[in-house]
C-alpha cells in the first residue's frame, strides 16, 4: 500500500509541472502518467477499482468549492440560464448522439449513449476556465451554468437507466417516489444544518485555536453530505454543492476553502489518473477506428450544438469559443453513467468498455482544445469589464488583520471615508461579534498569505496588520514584502520590543496605548492647574523624544545594558526638554 502510495505521489507531483512546461496543462499530465504508470501499478497489485472510487471525491470536493463560491441569491439569478441554456444543450445534444448511434446500427449503444455522451467534464471545465480566470465573465458563467444542469440530471438519468433494466420497471415504479420523498428529505436536512447548525459549529471548533480540528470538520461536512445525497438517490457532487451553497454566506467560508483546496488538487489528480489506468488498451488497439470515429464523431455533434447555442445566446466569437471547447469533451460522469447501464444489464461488458474508452479519449482532448485555440492564435480573450462612476476614496483596497478594540477603530474610520475595507480575524469571538452588527468579517489567519490573497491581497494597496499575534508579525510582513512589494503595511506594535523589530523592518507602526496614554497624562496635568498649552506642548515634546529613543534603542535591542544605559540619560534629557518646553510655552502671549 506505502509503495502504491508513493508510485501516485511522484507521479501527481512530476508529471503536471512537465506537462506545463510542454504547454499541455496539468489535467493531461494526470491522464497521460496514468497512462504511464499502468505495469507498474499492476504489479504492485493496486486494486484500481479502488482507486477510482477513491478518486471521485476529487469531483466532490470541487462541486463543494465550486458551491461556496456561489451564494443562494446568485444561483437563484441563473435559473433562467441554468434551466435555459443548459437543458436546451443536454436534450439537443442527446437527440442527435442517439440517432447516430442507431443509425450506424448499434442497438445496444444507442439510448446509453445519448444519455452519457451530452454529459461534460466539471472538473476539467471548470480547472481550465479557473485557470485563466474566465468563469466571472460571460462565457465562464454560461459554462457553469450548462455544467451544473448536467450534474442535476445525473439523478434522473440514472432513475431511467434502473427502470429501462432488465426486470426493474414495475418494481421501480413503486420505489421512485420513495427515492424522491427521501431525496427532498435529505435537501431540507442540508437546509437547515447550513442555516441553523453550521455556523455554530464552526465558531465552537475554530475557538480551540487549533487549525487541525477545523479541517476535519470542513472534510467531515463535505463527506456527511456526499454519503447522505448518495443514500437518497442524489449524486454525490450534487449533494456537497447543495452544502457548499449553504456555506457560502458563511464567514467561515474562506477559510474553508482554503483549507480542502489541497485535497480537491491531489483528489482530481488522483481521478484523471484512474481515468489513465482503467482504460481497456487492447479494445482500443482492437477498435481504434469506431473508439476514435466515435470521439471524434461526439466532439463534432457537441461542438456544433454549443455553437449553434453560443451564437443564439449572444457568445459568438472569442467568448464563444471558450464556452465551446470547455463543454465540448465528454466528462467523468459518463463512466458512471456506462457502469451503472451494465450493471443493470442493458448493455454488455463490451459496450460499457468502449464507451469508457470514447469518453476518456474525448477527455483527453479536452486540454489539447484549449492549447490549439491559443498557440495557433485563433483569438486571445480578455474580458474587459464595463467602467464604472466612483469616487477617488473608494479606489483604495484596504486589508484590515485583526477585529478587535484596535482594529474596529482603523475599519470604522476607513469605511466611513468611503474605502474598499476586506476585514480578517482569526478570533470567533471577534467574528461573531461583528456579524451581529452587521460587519462583513471573513474567519481566518491573517499570518498565512493564502488567507491574505483571499481577501484581496493581489489588489490592496494597503495592509493593516492590527492582530494582537506579535510572534507572527515579523514573518507575515517579510512573506506579504516578497509576494507583493506593492502593498504598503502599517502595523500594530503592542510592547516597546514590537515596535524595536518593527522598527527593523522598516515597518509604519503606531504603538496599542501609548498616543491614549500620553493624552490622559496631558489632562492629568492640566487637572494639576498647568495652563492647556503648556500641557499639550509638554505631550508633544514627550512624543517626539520618546520616538527617537525608540529607534535608537532598536539598535541595540539585544544588549541590555547598552538599553539601561540609555534610559538613564534620556530621563535626565527629558527633565530638561520638558522644563524647557514648559519655559517656552509661559513666554508665549
Amino acid at each position: 500500500m506505502l509503495a502504491a502510495l508513493l508510485v501516485f505521489l511522484a507521479a501527481a507531483a512530476v508529471a503536471p509541472p512537465l506537462c506545463k512546461k510542454l504547454g499541455l496543462g496539468s489535467l493531461m499530465g494526470y491522464l497521460l502518467v496514468g497512462l504511464a504508470i499502468r505495469p507498474l501499478v499492476n504489479n504492485l497489485g493496486v486494486d484500481r477499482e479502488l482507486v477510482r472510487h477513491v478518486s471521485e471525491l476529487g469531483v466532490v470536493l470541487l462541486l463543494f468549492l465550486v458551491g461556496l463560491e456561489l451564494r443562494p441569491v446568485a444561483l437563484w439569478e441563473m435559473r433562467h440560464r441554468i434551466l435555459g441554456l443548459g437543458l436546451a444543450q443536454y436534450l439537443l445534444t442527446a437527440l442527435l448522439i442517439g440517432v447516430a448511434a442507431a443509425f450506424i446500427g448499434q442497438p445496444q449503444l444507442w439510448l446509453i449513449a445519448a444519455l452519457a455522451i451530452p454529459m461534460s467534464s466539471t472538473a476539467m471545465g471548470l480547472r481550465e476556465l479557473a485557470n485563466r480566470r474566465l468563469l466571472g465573465t460571460e462565457p465562464g458563467r454560461s459554462a457553469f451554468a450548462v455544467l451544473l444542469l448536467q450534474d442535476i440530471l445525473v439523478v434522473p438519468v440514472l432513475l431511467v437507466i434502473g427502470w429501462l433494466g432488465a426486470g426493474s420497471l414495475v418494481n421501480d415504479a413503486f420505489i421512485a417516489p420513495l427515492v424522491l420523498l427521501k431525496a427532498i428529505g435529505i435537501v431540507i436536512g442540508l437546509l437547515v444544518f447550513g442555516h441553523y447548525i453550521a455556523r455554530p459549529l464552526f465558531r465552537w471548533v475554530a475557538s480551540g485555536g487549533e487549525r487541525e480540528p477545523f479541517v476535519a470538520l470542513s472534510l467531515g461536512i463535505v463527506i456527511g453530505a456526499a454519503l447522505l445525497a448518495d443514500a437518497a438517490g442524489l449524486s454525490m457532487a450534487l449533494g456537497t454543492f447543495l452544502a457548499g451553497v449553504l456555506l457560502a454566506d458563511s464567514e467561515y467560508r474562506h477559510e474553508v476553502e482554503l483549507d480542502l483546496e489541497p485535497f480537491k488538487g491531489l483528489l482530481l489528480g488522483l481521478f484523471f489518473m484512474s481515468v489513465g489506468l482503467n482504460l481497456d488498451l487492447a479494445l482500443i488497439r482492437a477498435e481504434w477506428l469506431l473508439i476514435v470515429g466515435a470521439a471524434l464523431g461526439a466532439l463534432l455533434v457537441k461542438g456544433c450544438v454549443l455553437a449553434a447555442l453560443a451564437h443564439a445566446t449572444g457568445l459568438s466569437g472569442q467568448g464563444g469559443r471558450y464556452f465551446l471547447v470547455a463543454l465540448a469533451p465528454i466528462g467523468e460522469f459518463s463512466f458512471v453513467l456506462s457502469r451503472h447501464a451494465h450493471d443493470s444489464g442493458l448493455i454488455s461488458p463490451a459496450v460499457a468498455a468502449e464507451l469508457d474508452a470514447i469518453a476518456a479519449l474525448s477527455l483527453l482532448t479536452g486540454p489539447l482544445l484549449f492549447l490549439l485555440v491559443e498557440r495557433l492564435g485563433i483569438y486571445h480573450y480578455n474580458p474587459v469589464e464595463p467602467p464604472t462612476a466612483t469616487s477617488a476614496p473608494e479606489s483604495g483596497a484596504v486589508i484590515v488583520v485583526g477585529f478587535g478594540r484596535f482594529g474596529q477603530v482603523i475599519a470604522r474610520m476607513l469605511l466611513a471615508r468611503g474605502y474598499s475595507v476586506s476585514i480578517i480575524d482569526h478570533d470567533p469571538s471577534h467574528v461573531e461579534l461583528a456579524r451581529r452588527f452587521g460587519w462583513k468579517t471573513r474567519y481566518g489567519d491573517g499570518s498565512r498569505l493564502d488567507t491574505l490573497r483571499a481577501a484581496g491581497l493581489d489588489e490592496a494597496e494597503v495592509l493593516v496588520l492590527a492582530s494582537g499575534a506579535p510572534e507572527r508579525l515579523a514573518e507575515t510582513v517579510r512573506r506579504v514584502r516578497e509576494a507583493h512589494p506593492q502593498v504598503r503595511i502599517l502595523a500594530r506594535a503592542q510592547s516597546r520590543l514590537d515596535a524595536f523589530e518593527l522598527v527593523e523592518l522598516g515597518v509604519d507602526f503606531e504603538r496599542e496605548t501609548f498616543r491614549s496614554a500620553v493624552a490622559l497624562a496631558e489632562r492629568a496635568l492640566v487637572a494639576l492647574g498647568e495652563a492647556p498649552s503648556s500641557a499639550r506642548a509638554a505631550a508633544r515634546a514627550f512624543i517626539d523624544h520618546d520616538d527617537a529613543l525608540l529607534r535608537t534603542s532598536a539598535l541595540h535591542r539585544h544588549d541590555q545594558e547598552r538599553l539601561i544605559a540609555l534610559a538613564a540619560r534620556s530621563r535626565s534629557e527629558l527633565e530638561e526638554l520638558l522644563a524647557r518646553e514648559t519655559t517656552a510655552s509661559d513666554a508665549r502671549p
